[in-house]
Formats: C-alpha cells, structure tokens, sequence
C-alpha cells in the first residue's frame, strides 16, 4: 500500500539505491513517499531542503521527466521553510556579532591587479574573486554584462550595467534588470578574464550543482595558493572583501536617483553592487568585515597603467 517504499527505506536507509530506484521509474513513487524518504535521511532541515531541492532538478532533467504538479509536491511545508529562514536569521544575527578586520587589503587588491593581466586562467579566477565580488557560479557562466551604463559614473571604464545574476530564478524580471556596478579594475579587463576563464572551465550544460561538485575544490586550492597573505580565503569571503573595498572608491556613484550629490551607505551600496533584490538581513554579513587601515591604492592610476598583451588573449 501507501507505506511499503517508505518502511523499505526506514529499514535499510539506502537512499542511494532508491534515488536510483525513483529516476529509473518515478511513476511507481508518490511524491510524498520520495519526500519522506528523504525526511528519514536528513536529520537537519537546512540539508533536508538542498538535498530534496538537488534531486528535484535531477528528475526535471530526465528525458522523461515527471510533470510540474509532481515536481512542485516534492517540497517542504511552508512551516519547515519557515524554521530554515529563522535559521538563517539566527545565523547571521551570530555572525554580525564577530567582525573580520583584514589589515593587508591593499596587498591583495594589489596581488589582484597583477593577475588580471595574465592569460593563465587560474591566475585570472583568482583576480576576478578579489576584484569584482562575483560569486564562483556568477563568473563560471551566470553573469552577464553590458557595456551601455544606465547612468554617466565618474570612471566608466571601472563600470559596466550587469543583466544577469546568480540566485534570480528564470522567471523575466517586469522591470529593467540591467544595474551599473562597478570593479577594482577597468571593465575591458574583467570582460577579457571572463572569456578565459570560461573557455577553461566550460559551464553551460551543468547545473549550478554540477559545477559545485566538478569545481568549487579546485577553485578554492587555486584562491589559497593566489593569496597566501590571507590564510582561510574563500570566495564568500572575498565577496564581502570587494564590497567593503570597493566602498571606499564609489560609494559616491550614481545608482538609483541621477543625482550627483548621492552617498551610499555600506550596506546599500554592498546590496546594489552584489545584485541583491531586497534590502534585508543577508545584508548584515557586509557589515562584519572592516578594512583597516583603510585602502590608500591610487586604484583608478593603476588600472590605466595595466597593460595585455592582446585584447583578444
């Protein structure tokens, strides 16, 4: 009856054999009983909510996939979401109460700019971590850019208008979603390493997890030998680096309101420049971090200076 599979899976717990079992035939499984199963294997419901939410786009990639309806009842209760978002709050709450203060970031800006004029690809990730905020999965294929700003900035060339963000959903956005950002070096540079770097990793036939489990190892031994000054570097780090860096060079840049006079704060401008849609508590973790001594680069000097050997490179 109702309950066969989920006792088969309460006894064995084998969950890599019925995983297997559900892709071969979903139709034999109920989407109840595919959610209970993974309710006896995840104790934490923050692991329960990313594992189901991984297999779901492993069924959705089927060449027989089930139907939407199925797919969207392989879901928690709106009160299990609820207890992870209060989680998470709690979380951030903790982290806001201990700050990172990086005392050599001119170091590793500068280190940065250095590698941006490679052409070895893994010299060019590790400058594109520091000197735009992307996260991995923005600079391995998410991201895009224009070149058309929406607005005049004080040192375009540092700019550019981003019109796709990782974590948006695939919905079309009702409003314009190009937004003026900028960098820690001319954009013609992070455009160039972009086109490197994805050519060496390519991306666009794998999920977000793919790449996660193909990559994020390799990329991360790659950021711990670029920055050896900053021992426990990550990318999520470097994300909150970038925007307390780069606060300091344009926080004064129009965004919004075309109005010359406007100041951003940390965490409007850290919330804008990183692409998030709301101004909430995710944003706390941009105020944990604090450079000092504060930067003293002649950042807009160095960048005219750096030189490629080819655009195209």
């Amino acid at each position: 009856g109702k309950n066969v599979k989920v006792i088969a899976v309460a006894a064995s717990v084998d969950i890599k054999a019925n995983k297997q079992s559900i892709l071969n035939d979903w139709r034999a499984w109920k989407p109840e009983e595919v959610v209970a199963m993974f309710k006896l294997k995840y104790d934490n419901l923050k692991s329960l909510s990313v594992m189901l939410s991984r297999f779901k786009t492993e069924l959705a990639a089927l060449k027989s996939p089930p139907p939407a309806e199925y797919l969207k009842q392989l879901a928690l209760s709106a009160t299990e979401y609820g207890a992870i978002k209060k989680q998470d709050r709690l979380r951030r709450k903790r982290g806001a109460m201990s700050v990172v203060v990086i005392s050599n970031a001119d170091a590793i800006v500068l280190q940065a700019l250095q590698y941006i004029t490679s052409s070895n690809p893994k010299l060019l990730y590790a400058a594109l971590i520091v000197l735009t905020g992307m996260r991995p999965i923005e600079i391995a294929r998410a991201a895009e850019f224009s070149p058309k700003l929406n607005q005049t900035q004080e040192h375009a060339g540092w700019w550019a208008c981003q019109t796709k963000f990782a974590k948006r959903g695939k919905r079309p956005a009702a409003f314009n979603p190009c937004r003026d950002r900028p960098f820690l070096a001319p954009s013609y540079l992070i455009m160039r390493a972009l086109e490197i770097v994805r050519r060496r990793w390519p991306c666009k036939k794998l999920s977000s997890v793919e790449v996660n489990r193909k990559y994020s190892t390799h990329w991360q031994k790659i950021l711990t030998q670029a920055y050896p000054m900053l021992p426990g570097l990550n990318a999520r780090l470097m994300r909150r680096f970038f925007a307390c860096y780069s606060w300091h060079y344009f926080h004064k840049g129009m965004f919004i309101r075309q109005d010359s006079s406007t100041e951003s704060s940390l965490v409007g401008y850290a919330s804008w420049v990183l692409g998030h849609q709301e101004l909430d508590d995710q944003i706390i973790a941009y105020q944990s971090l604090r450079v000092d001594p504060a930067p003293k680069l002649e950042l807009f000097q160095l960048g005219r200076a750096l030189k490629v050997p080819s655009a195209k490179a």
